[in-house]
C-alpha cells in the first residue's frame, strides 16, 4: 500500500502565518533588512523545507517543521544583526571620524597646556584608560579604609596623596583661580 504524502503550497494559511510572524518579528532585522525582505527570506525557507522533507505525511507536520526553521533562521538573522551593531559600534569607538575628534577641542587642548604637569599628567593617564582596581577599592571601604578623591586622582597622576591636593588644585586651575 502507497502512502500519501501532503504537497505544501505557500498560500491560504500558512502565507497569512508567515505575513504576521514576519510582521511580529520585523524588530529585530529592521536595522538590515526591510519587511518586504523579510517575507521573501520566508518565501526561500519555506521553499528549503519543502525541499529538505518532500515526504510528509500531513499539513500539520510540515507547517511544524517550516515555523521551527523560520523562527531559527529569524533568530539567526537577529543575532547576526547584534554582532554587526556591535562590531561597528567597537569600531566608530575605536576610530572615531576626524570631524567629530576635532570638534571644539581648541579650547580644552589651549586649557590643558598651560595646565601644571600633574594635572596634565592626570588627563593622561585618565585618557589613556588607566582606572584603579575596584575591588581593592570595595575591601578599603568595608575595612572603613575610604579613599578620598584626593587620593584616587594622586594615584591616577602618580604623585603623593600627602603632600599634594591635587582635587582642590584640578578644580582652582578648571575654575579659573589666579591662586594656582
Amino acid at each position: 500500500m502507497e502512502r500519501l504524502t501532503y504537497r505544501p503550497v505557500f498560500t491560504g494559511t500558512l502565507k497569512a502565518w508567515t505575513i504576521a510572524h514576519c510582521k511580529r518579528h520585523y524588530w529585530r532585522v529592521r536595522g538590515t533588512m526591510e519587511l518586504e525582505d523579510l517575507i521573501q527570506e520566508a518565501a526561500v525557507i519555506f521553499c528549503l523545507v519543502r525541499t529538505k522533507y518532500k515526504e510528509v505525511e500531513s499539513a500539520a507536520h510540515f507547517a511544524s517543521l517550516y515555523r521551527r526553521t523560520l523562527t531559527n533562521h529569524f533568530n539567526d538573522l537577529a543575532s547576526r544583526n547584534f554582532l554587526e551593531r556591535v562590531a561597528t559600534s567597537d569600531y566608530l569607538a575605536e576610530h572615531p571620524r576626524e570631524d567629530q575628534a576635532e570638534q571644539n577641542l581648541g579650547p580644552m587642548l589651549t586649557l590643558l597646556r598651560q595646565a601644571p604637569p600633574a594635572l596634565r599628567q592626570l588627563v593622561a593617564s585618565v585618557e589613556s584608560g588607566v582606572q584603579l582596581n575596584e575591588r581593592k577599592q570595595l575591601a578599603r571601604a568595608r575595612k572603613g579604609a575610604r579613599r578620598t578623591t584626593n587620593g584616587k586622582l594622586c594615584t591616577l597622576a602618580g604623585v603623593d596623596a600627602s603632600r599634594v591636593n591635587l582635587a582642590e588644585f584640578a578644580s582652582l586651575f578648571l575654575e579659573g583661580a589666579d591662586a594656582v
